[in-house]
Formats: C-alpha cells, sequence, structure tokens
C-alpha cells in the first residue's frame, strides 16, 4: 500500500488531477445512466450559463451559471461545439430530444424530433440513421444544464451507435450563432430579439399571497395547466380550471381568453417559461405565473387534496334530442351539434379546424357559417371563427368535459346563460 502511494506521489500534478476526475466520473456515471431521476435532479440544480456570444454558449433564458457543468459527468459522450455544428450542419442527422412544447418554441431547422422518455427511444433514431455509419448522430437540448442530449448520447452507444455527438452548448446558442438554421415560434430566420429575456419572465412571476389577491380582481381566471394525471393536489383557492396544456395552447391560439387576467400554473415552474412565448406572441398581456408552481407550495397550509372528476365528455341525451325536435333548425345544425358535442376538449368548449369539420358535414364554408348562426340564435352554444378553426362553447347542459354537477359547471352554466341573454 505504501509502496503504491508513493508511486502515485511520483505522477505530477495534472497528472493527478485528470486521473482524479476519470475516477469520478467513472463513480457517477453508471449512477446516473441506470438512474435518470437523479439525472433529472441534475437538469433542475445545476444553472446554465450566462447569455454572450462567439464560442461561449448561450444560456436558455431562465438559467444562469457554470460553462458546460455536466461534460465531467459523462466523460463518454463526445461533444461538438457551434463551429462544428454549423460546418457539419447538411451531412448531420440532428436530433431535438426535447419535449413537443419546447420544440413548438424553438427547434433546429432540420432536426427530427425524437423525445428522450417518450415510446421506443432507439426504434425511432433507427427510423433516420442505421447504427454503423459514416454520417454524424448529434443530440441537442436547450442549455448546457440539461442533460437530456448526454442521456440520450448513452442511449444510443449502448445500442451500438457509432460517431454520435452531443450539442450540449443548446438550441439558443445556434440561434444566436446561426438564426437562419433555426426557428423560434414558427419564424425562420429566427430573431434573437424574440428570445424572452430572463428579466420579463421574473416581472410575471408571483409569490403565493399575491396570487391569492389576484383572484380577487374582475374578469380573472385561474388556469391549471398540468395533466389531469398530476394534479393530486391544487391550490386552495375556488374557480380553479384544470386545462392541460395542449387543450389550453388551442384556446390560447384562438385568443378565447384574450381580454381576461390570467393567472397560471404548473408543477414546477418549468412549463410555464415556455407557455410564455405563445401567451406573448397571441397578444395576451395581463397575466401572471406562480412561482415555482405547485411544489412551491406548502402542501399543509396553502394546498389540498385533489378529488378527481371524470375526464369524459357527459353529453345530455334528453337535451340532444329536443335539439332535434327543434322545428327551427335544418339537418345540418344537427349533425353540426352532434360533431360540437362530441369534440368537447375541456369543460364545454370545442376547437375544430375548418377542413375537418367542412369534411365531416359535407357542407360549403358559408353554409357552415350560417348552421353556426341558427344553434346560437336558438341558444345553444357561442362561437367565435378563426382562419383555421371554430372554436365553440357549448351549453354546459348539453355536453361538458366531466360530470355535469358541481360548483364549477353550475357556474359555467350561469356564465353561459348571460352570454346567451347579451
Amino acid at each position: 500500500m505504501k509502496g503504491n502511494l508513493q508511486k502515485i506521489m511520483k505522477i505530477g500534478m495534472k497528472t493527478r488531477v485528470k486521473l482524479c476526475c476519470w475516477l469520478l466520473a467513472a463513480f457517477l456515471l453508471p449512477v446516473i445512466f441506470l438512474f435518470p431521476g437523479i439525472a433529472g435532479a441534475v437538469d433542475m440544480e445545476v444553472s446554465a450559463v450566462p447569455v454572450a456570444f462567439g464560442d461561449t454558449p448561450v444560456a436558455a433564458p431562465g438559467h444562469v451559471g457554470q460553462a458546460y457543468p455536466l461534460r465531467p459527468f459523462y466523460p463518454a459522450a463526445r461533444t461538438i461545439d457551434t463551429a462544428g455544428l454549423e460546418q457539419s450542419y447538411f451531412e448531420s442527422i440532428i436530433i431535438d430530444v426535447r419535449s413537443r412544447f419546447e420544440y413548438e418554441v424553438v427547434r433546429i431547422n432540420k432536426a427530427k424530433h425524437v423525445p428522450l422518455g417518450e415510446g421506443d427511444f432507439i426504434a425511432e433514431i433507427k427510423r433516420y440513421r442505421a447504427p454503423v455509419s459514416k454520417i454524424p448522430l448529434i443530440f441537442y437540448c436547450n442549455d448546457p444544464a440539461c442533460s437530456r442530449a448526454f442521456r440520450a448520447a448513452l442511449l444510443a452507444q449502448a445500442a451500438g451507435y457509432e460517431n454520435v455527438h452531443v450539442y450540449d452548448s443548446g438550441v439558443f446558442s445556434l440561434l444566436m450563432a446561426a438564426p437562419e438554421k433555426v426557428s423560434l415560434m414558427g419564424t425562420t430566420p429566427a430573431q434573437p430579439d424574440m428570445v424572452i429575456p430572463d428579466d420579463y419572465y421574473e416581472k410575471v412571476q408571483i409569490d403565493f399571497e399575491e396570487f391569492v389577491k389576484r383572484t380577487s380582481r374582475i374578469g380573472t381566471l385561474i388556469i391549471d395547466i398540468r395533466d389531469i394525471y398530476h394534479r393530486d393536489f391544487e391550490p386552495n383557492l375556488e374557480g380553479v380550471r384544470n386545462i392541460p396544456m395542449e387543450s389550453f395552447l388551442k384556446a390560447v391560439t384562438n385568443r378565447i381568453w384574450a381580454e381576461k387576467k390570467l393567472l397560471i400554473f404548473d408543477q414546477n415552474g418549468e412549463q410555464t417559461r415556455w407557455l410564455q412565448y405563445f401567451l406573448q406572441a397571441n397578444g395576451y398581456t395581463d397575466y401572471a405565473f406562480l412561482r415555482g408552481g405547485m411544489q412551491g407550495l406548502d402542501l399543509g397550509s396553502q394546498a389540498r387534496k385533489v378529488v378527481r372528476a371524470s375526464s369524459d365528455i357527459s353529453l345530455n341525451q334528453e337535451r340532444l334530442l329536443e335539439v332535434t325536435l327543434d322545428n327551427g333548425l335544418e339537418p345540418l345544425d344537427i349533425a353540426a351539434i352532434n360533431l360540437i358535442a362530441g369534440s368537447v376538449g375541456f369543460e364545454n368548449h370545442a376547437v375544430i379546424e375548418w377542413d375537418q369539420a367542412l369534411d365531416v358535414l359535407g357542407c360549403t364554408t358559408e353554409q357552415l357559417r350560417v348552421s353556426a348562426e341558427r344553434l346560437r340564435n336558438g341558444g345553444y352554444l357561442l362561437f367565435s371563427q378563426g382562419r383555421e378553426t371554430l372554436v365553440f362553447h357549448m351549453d354546459p347542459r348539453l355536453a361538458w368535459k366531466g360530470k355535469m354537477s358541481g360548483d364549477l359547471w353550475t357556474s359555467r352554466v350561469r356564465e353561459f346563460e348571460g352570454s346567451v341573454r347579451k
């Protein structure tokens, strides 16, 4: 033992530092690889780098910290910098491993979207490149603090893939360096001045006490954008609407509540960072996010257990029969209201694409507009139209997402009646 120590002490200082780093990595790498929950914790705890230009990586909004903090934990992963990505851009297969939501906000133009953790990841990768190939396979995420690209690369290497790289500077770095290769909110070349600054996001985050105060303002909606299966607890507030993100985005892009005051929360404050892009792009100005989401609340004093309601659409067959017997309606109207009732996505709202409606109903655009007007005049629904979609508010007594009972349903009935009278 003494002899081994003497041998180690004879090694130069630089070599000893390298040896220690490799030993640390050899211990941590299997832990992170085998227990992705720990790697997920790294995503939350390790911050990214300051916003800068040139060869320095650019942080995703909301992240500040050390440059490339994850590289020591993934020594087996080969990284590629922004200059290297630009040089090999057209010859490479680029994979975006983030969620659909993040992908829709900002993405590398030629990237294939294969979310990590959804479905058979390797089977999806095989659609774009064989394991043995000279074509570079490049994974990317948001910024240097995001471990998903590293974890994807390790999975690919374990499945026999060669020539695998991680672009750990992240999509925002490429946006600043080569905006023509990036789309931001559907626009390419991406406009760097459209990136929402950290301080602007900070301004719309409020603590629970302020959140509660703002609920008393007239015209305020409290919206829980979490998936229904993640809703074990909710804030101790009345009138909370659970509208999962996909449905909420439809409402946002169709400007259903553009004139309302929106108070929004998610599970941990991560989704609202990306949601802000959709709100800004669609003209929403009066909104705020609960700082830290539900995870930031005291479950004992500030939250309550959620009693789950049915997620199925409830149809009042007796009332629907009355609609069919209304002599003021045409056969097209009956077919339309059945289509709308079956398309209710949250509460009493249904968002239907024009093409889908025209194809199902076999009518023209003008015929459908006239039909919707008759149904509105009959007090069965309200509607608005966009370039690509129709947004319907059904009478909650005809169709409702969930059970037709409870305080929320009763309040929506009163709201609908008031809107019809106007």
